[in-house]
This record gives structure tokens, C-alpha cells and sequence, in this order.
């Protein structure tokens, strides 16, 4: 009796996460705010990656005026809060340390300073998932509207809570499954 019972929790325990992740992605895509990212060239395909759009974000640094944010340093976990633009794309507002009372902030670490007035950090969403049959076409179209000549495509992210996930990929403002 005590071995099922033990058999029955450890299924219950290695289910719980999987479906807790799954609950917590699906909760910021539901509740979480509206940002667009503006995107900038990608490098070139690596091949270790597999079948997803490589993204590369345009808004991954702030440079600061002041020495306020002098303290901050390499691989510190700092909250990113963000504005929007004219346009409605995502800006960065602000750099913090503490976590702000705001619900437009993605929580991150801080990747390096260009100069001791510039914060650089990395964004957790890099990668655009989809069918594997139509990823390569995908990324193909993506990379041509991506280059420093020609950047029409964005990306719809819903940010909650710090965290943030991938809404959707827009190339010339239509979303990338209207072109399959």
C-alpha cells in the first residue's frame, strides 16, 4: 500500500511541473500587458539551434546620463521597465535593482557596460517556435525584412510579473503565418 501510495505522489509531483509551466506561460499570454519589439539583423543560421525564427531585439541596453546606475553590475539581476514610443513600440523607461511597483518591466540580468554609463542585458525571448515545416521558410522571409536596410518586422511579446512571452511575430505588420 505504501509503495502505490508513493508511486501515485511521485507521478503527481513529476506532472506538477511540466503543467505548472505550461499554466504559467498560458497566464501571461492571458493576463500579461501588450509590448512590440522592434527587431534588428539576426547572424547567420546555426545550424545547432533547429526549427525556430532566431530573433535578435533591437532594445537590449540603456545609456544613462548620470552615474545613478554605476552600482549595477555583471550578471545582476536588474528589472527593465519599459514605455512605449510614438509608434507604440517598446522603450526602455528605466533600470532597476529593486522590483518596481509597474507591471511593464521584464526581469533579466545585466550582460555588460559599453562604457560605465551604458547597461547592456539580454532578453529571455530569443527564439519564435513554430511548425518545423514552415520554420525555415519562416526565417528566410524574417531575415529579409530584418537587414539594417529593411527592418519591417517586430514581435508581440505579453510581459506579466517580469516575465515575458512571445505573442507573435509581425513582418510588414501582418503576423509571419498570414505568408503560409
Amino acid at each position: 500500500m505504501f509503495k502505490r501510495l508513493l508511486f501515485v505522489v511521485l507521478v503527481i509531483a513529476q506532472l506538477s511541473v511540466p503543467v505548472s509551466m505550461i499554466y504559467s506561460k498560458e497566464r501571461i499570454l492571458k493576463q500579461g500587458e501588450l509590448l512590440y519589439f522592434k527587431t534588428a539583423p539576426v547572424d547567420p543560421y546555426d545550424i545547432f539551434r533547429g526549427r525556430y525564427v532566431a530573433l535578435n531585439i533591437d532594445e537590449q541596453h540603456r545609456t544613462f546620463h548620470d552615474t545613478q546606475r554605476q552600482d549595477i553590475i555583471y550578471n545582476q539581476t536588474i528589472y527593465v521597465i519599459y514605455d512605449r514610443d510614438s509608434q507604440g513600440f517598446a522603450v526602455v523607461r528605466d533600470i532597476s535593482t529593486l522590483k518596481p511597483r509597474t507591471k511593464t518591466y521584464i526581469r533579466t540580468r545585466m550582460s555588460y557596460r559599453a562604457d560605465k554609463n551604458s547597461i547592456h542585458f539580454s532578453l529571455p525571448f530569443d527564439r519564435f517556435y513554430m511548425n518545423e515545416n514552415k520554420a525555415q521558410r519562416a526565417e528566410d522571409l524574417y531575415r529579409q525584412n530584418s537587414r539594417r536596410d529593411k527592418q519591417s518586422a517586430h514581435i508581440a511579446v505579453r510581459v506579466l510579473n517580469g516575465a515575458g512571452v512571445i505573442e507573435d511575430l509581425y513582418i510588414g505588420g501582418k503576423p509571419i503565418l498570414d505568408y503560409f
